[in-house]
């Protein structure tokens, strides 16, 4: 069986959960605080991943290893476990739930491990389920304060959601072949770049979201891009910015890549609002 049947079968899975839960409720706010718990994963998997090397995943998409596993990661942390935690979180699932689902998934975890599909350092699947039961919970006290229009979980709902698609979609770049981020962190290139795209798309979603979250004046958000895009020019005449095609075409491509970034932010604001003032 090729490595990626089973990555193919909890992106189906993941997909599922979402559309069922979409067409019964029909609220914008699922998807958001989907994103927004893949953002919280995400940063957990810069940590435990990137940083500290505790796993690797082998999908088998993609022919260099250490993207491979990039991309491995992304079917766990943007599909898979914030698919489940939206569940818990939304319908407020009781502790029995929350437990059943980290078991369940820590015993995925080692079948993936089993089928050497997916390969611990000093990682183990108890670690899984314990780190999953401490996540669906935050993520289901989490949904209580978003229903009661807290504006501290509404600020950083909405950065873990840029974030995320910040980072999901600038990963593209990576994967392109268009340009390579490089500030010498670590020996592998790609895992460099790896670190720097992630660390750069948190920037960029403070930038946006603070723009946006205290003013509805788009001025704000005007000016927040033109200094994220200094922020590109800079990186590129110091040399931790190289380009393998043309610098107007990357421009371009980054300024309507930033443009739907800052647009998406922009709706994830007015769902979460719209949410906050219904309940």
């Amino acid at each position: 069986m090729p490595n990626y049947i089973p990555y193919l079968s909890l992106i189906i899975a993941s997909l599922l959960i979402l559309t069922i839960m979409m067409v019964r409720e029909w609220k914008s706010i699922i998807l958001v605080l989907h994103l927004a718990f893949a953002g919280m994963s995400y940063i957990f998997e810069l940590v435990v991943l990137v940083i500290f090397k505790a796993y690797d995943y082998s999908p088998g998409i993609l022919k260099n290893n250490y993207l491979d596993s990039m991309f491995g990661a992304t079917v766990s942390n943007f599909c898979t476990v914030p698919a489940v935690a939206i569940l818990i979180a939304y319908y407020q699932l009781r502790s029995k739930w929350i437990i059943y689902a980290a078991v369940f998934l820590g015993g995925m975890d080692w079948l993936f491990v089993y089928l050497n599909i997916y390969r611990h350092h000093w990682w183990t699947s108890l670690y899984t389920v314990v780190t999953l039961l401490g996540f669906f919970w935050i993520c289901r006290t989490w949904m209580t304060k978003i229903r009661k229009g807290r504006p501290v979980f509404q600020y950083f709902t909405l950065l873990l959601y840029t974030f995320c698609v910040s980072d999901s979609i600038f990963f593209m770049y990576l994967l392109s072949g268009w340009r390579r981020l490089h500030f010498g962190l670590y020996h592998n290139p790609l895992r460099d770049d790896v670190m720097l795209t992630v660390t750069l798309s948190f920037c960029i979603a403070l930038i946006l979201v603070n723009a946006m979250f205290w003013s509805n004046k788009y001025i704000f958000t005007f000016m927040g891009c033109i200094c994220i895009g200094i922020g590109q020019y800079f990186l590129y005449e110091t040399g931790h910015l190289a380009l393998y095609v043309a610098p107007w075409l990357y421009a371009s491509a980054y300024a309507a890549t930033l443009l739907l970034v800052a647009v998406i932010c922009r709706v994830g604001l007015k769902s979460l609002l719209y949410f906050g003032n219904k309940q």
